[in-house]
């Protein structure tokens, strides 16, 4: 529109035209001319009457509210709706003390409009990805415990309600974990005494998938009501994926919930992985709508456990995220495997070296022995394991797991 408009002019064009017509500095215009306008209807010598003809002239004034309003409303549909956009608040809880010690996140990675994750200031957020579950946080399982000593070197998965775990060398020897939690595998503590789960659960309505920990006394802890985690090297603290929300990092008994990066671009993220070392948390990470990235971009990214080093689409793949799960690192901290499009592979630690291992078929959930010799996986529903170049593939006779699995990391 010309600059040589009058105010008035301008408005009425806006209006008539739409947003996509406004110049970049309508709104402050509008703030400005506001005050004096009203000023001038309230003074000057001509008032509208309270109550005129049906048909006068709409007032200056009025189609500056108007305007403001619409101005407004645009903003806050932009935050609603605009991938990636976040709105923080300062002057946030500090959470109370735990035993448990779960890193101090430096100042926040969180998601900006270009669709990258940045370090925002402290506080608080409009709302806690990371608060307490809406449901029982502990809660009795229905089974009575099981022998932590018995399934070293084992692989847990499900199999209808109930979580099994096998010897993959003998898979006759198989024995129940819990019976009712119809919750899949995704990692085991390091000192193979506890599992995470991610499933329905009990205590909870039928089909949220919590983030669960099942000790092997029988009880069970709801650490969130969404997404799925990665126990720490000392196995005292879990990181998971809140989808819409971030990643969080919690004492694996629930305490303690806090923010580690905070992302609204999509609810995809997910599958976060903590290296063996404890240096580093991997995960699948989703943008959409970058202008650094494109459209829609997937990869995989990292960030340490105190919230710095951030190396975002470390690895790009290709499509975006969809059958895309399962990402674990080998026990040397050298590689990690995942599944994308129903075949597995494996890349470097740093990103590099991307190897398709699977060529065929359904092929997901890969999971790595205690030595790193071989990598379990999920083919066309039946347990398999196979070298980490993906030769010599064997099949577990009689064991047919209904989601991910799990290889207890203690030989």
């Amino acid at each position: 529109m010309s600059g040589s408009r009058t105010f008035d002019e301008r408005l009425n064009a806006w209006l008539e035209e739409g947003p996509d017509a406004a110049p970049s500095d309508l709104l402050g215009a509008i703030l400005t001319e506001l005050p004096r306008v009203a000023n001038e209807r309230r003074f000057g010598p001509f008032r509208y009457p309270r109550f005129g003809p049906a048909r006068r002239p709409v007032p200056l004034l009025a189609r500056l509210l108007g305007a403001a309003a619409v101005v407004v409303l645009a903003v806050i549909a932009s935050v609603a709706l605009m991938p990636g956009l976040q709105i923080q608040f300062g002057g946030g809880p500090t959470p109370s003390p735990t035993s448990t010690p779960i890193p101090t996140p430096i100042p926040t990675p969180m998601r900006t409009l270009d669709g990258r994750l940045s370090p925002a200031p402290k506080g608080s957020f409009a709302f806690d990805p990371c608060g307490p579950p809406q449901y029982p946080t502990a809660f009795s399982a229905s089974g009575t415990g099981f022998d932590a000593g018995a399934v070293r070197g084992w692989i847990a998965y499900r199999s209808g309600t109930s979580i099994m775990a096998t010897d993959p060398a003998n898979p006759e020897h198989t024995i129940v974990l819990d019976r009712s939690l119809q919750a899949d595998p995704t990692s085991w503590s390091p000192d193979g005494s506890r599992l995470l789960l991610v499933g329905a659960g009990i205590g909870s309505p039928e089909g949220l998938p919590s983030v669960l920990v099942l000790e092997s006394k029988g009880s069970a802890i709801r650490l969130a009501n969404w997404g799925s985690g990665s126990f720490s090297r000392d196995g005292k603290t879990v990181v998971y994926s809140v989808p819409g929300g971030g990643l969080c990092l919690a004492g694996s008994d629930g305490s303690a919930p806090q923010l580690l990066a905070f992302d609204l671009a999509e609810p995809l993220d997910g599958g976060p992985a903590w290296s063996p070392d404890g240096s580093l948390i991997a995960w699948l990470d989703f943008v959409e709508d970058s202008p650094v990235y494109g459209h829609h971009a997937f990869g995989l990214s990292f960030i340490r456990p105190d919230g710095s080093g951030l190396r975002q689409l470390a690895l790009r793949l290709p499509g975006e995220g969809d059958g895309t799960a399962g990402l674990t690192w080998s026990p040397d901290g050298a590689k990690l495997a995942f599944w994308s499009r129903y075949q597995v592979y494996v890349v470097d630690a740093d990103g590099s070296g991307l190897r398709q291992i699977t060529t065929d078929g359904d092929n997901r959930w890969p999971t790595w022995s205690p030595d790193g010799s071989r990598i379990a996986f999920v083919r066309e529903g039946k347990l398999y394991t196979m070298n980490p170049d993906g030769t010599d593939m064997r099949a577990v006779p009689g064991v047919a797991p209904d989601g991910s699995i799990a290889w207890n990391p203690v030989p």
